[in-house]
Order: C-alpha cells, then structure tokens, then sequence
C-alpha cells in the first residue's frame, strides 16, 4: 500500500513539474529576440513573487505586471520633470511621454488582463503597443536635439514588454 502511494505521489510531482515552465527556459526562448537579453529576463522574473511555481501564463501575467510597473515608474518621473521644467521645448517633448506612458499604463494593464483571461491576440496587441511608447517619447527630444532623461528607463520597458510579449506568442 505504502508503495502504491509514492508512486501516485511521485507521478503528480512529475506531472506537476512538467506544467511548470521554468524561468530559464522561457526566458531562453524569449532571448531569440535580439531585444530582450536572457540574464535581464531571468533576474527580473525570477525576483517577481510567484515566479517559481508559474506557468507559462503565470510567467505572462508577471511579465504584463511587471512592465505596468515600470509604465507607473516612468510615468511618475515624467510628472516630476515637468514640474521643474522651464524650456517650453522640454515640456513639450515631456508632455508627449507622459501622453504616450499614459497609454503604456492602460496597454500594459489591459495586456495583462487580457493575457489571464487567455485572450492572447488582445494581450499581443496590448503589449505591441507597450513597446512603441519609449520611441514615441524618444522621438520628441531628438526631433529638438535634445537628450532625454527617460532613455534607460524607456529600453527596459521596452524590454519587459518585449518578454511579455514573447511569453504570450508561446502561449498559442
């Protein structure tokens, strides 16, 4: 009898482990975009509560979560430097990101929503969209030949919605 038991708990641990897409290897698949570089994929998934037990929706869902995050971070700075900014060319290239992180914000949240709830063509288009914000902004200051503050913080959200992006297009 005992032995019947551990095998029945042997193969649901091995069925259990073989739903669970690692970090590693999503990431390695993810990493096949030249955009998105494994070991940032990896450190910023992995340092995401849940991660460890995620699926790949799971992973999508975290990702979406995590560039939202990023949206909310830049969206905040962009606030702060217009509060301070005196050159009317500044503010005009700053009002333009916060218009487009704005949009990242709802995109990134609606893509999340959509990627839990397995409407993956939504949540693709949602995090498309995600990624063109950081030009969008970046346009602004090169068209006055300015340098923007907001160029690091832009890649890695072009980044994390890149993952998430991926993680989605597997999901199919």
């Amino acid at each position: 009898m005992a032995t019947m038991a551990f095998y029945i708990t042997l193969f649901l641990l091995l069925l259990a482990s073989s739903a669970i897409a690692t970090v590693e290897e999503v990431c390695k698949t993810a990493s096949q975009d030249p955009e998105i570089k494994y070991d940032f994929c990896v450190s910023s998934l992995k340092a995401a509560p849940g991660s460890a037990t995620a699926d790949n929706q799971g992973l999508a869902v975290i990702a979406g979560t995590l560039t939202a995050n990023q949206a909310k971070s830049i969206k905040s700075k962009v606030d702060s430097l217009l509060k301070s900014a005196t050159d009317a060319k500044v503010r005009e290239c700053l009002s333009t990101c916060q218009e487009a992180f704005d949009d990242a914000i709802s995109d990134a949240e609606d893509g999340t929503t959509a990627a839990k709830e397995k409407q993956l063509e939504d949540a693709k288009a949602k995090f498309s969209a995600v990624i063109d914000a950081p030009s969008t902004c970046e346009d602004g200051f090169k068209e006055f030949h300015l340098q923007s503050p907001l160029t690091q913080d832009g890649d890695t959200l072009e980044e994390l919605a890149a993952i998430a992006l991926s993680i989605i297009s597997g999901l199919n």
